[in-house]
């Protein structure tokens, strides 16, 4: 860890914290645990009930360029193209 005089030097959101800081003085007796917000990593859920698993596969090239140009077209991603997709396929089963 890199020195800057007699105090640590760190890093936090691009600025320079030092052992004089608010912040290294709380890291030395301890953080607040319940002050913390939580981290959110990756998109966010589709589902009220916070899981969204991934469903990859794959198509031929003029298939995903023909995708684009209509989600384009519709304002919507290809992912959302291939949400709404399958939602009516598992819908018109579910009528049949």
């Amino acid at each position: 860890m890199p020195r800057n005089g007699s105090a640590f030097t760190l890093q936090q959101r691009g600025h320079d914290l030092t052992s004089d800081d608010e912040v290294g003085s709380e890291a030395e007796i301890g953080y607040d645990l319940e002050r913390l917000d939580p981290i959110r990593v990756g998109r966010p859920s589709l589902s009220i009930a916070g899981d969204s698993p991934q469903v990859r596969f794959r198509l031929s090239a003029s298939t995903r360029a023909e995708a684009a140009e209509v989600a384009a077209r519709e304002g919507k991603t290809i992912s959302q193209l291939a949400r709404d997709a399958v939602e009516a396929y598992l819908q018109a089963r579910r009528s049949a």
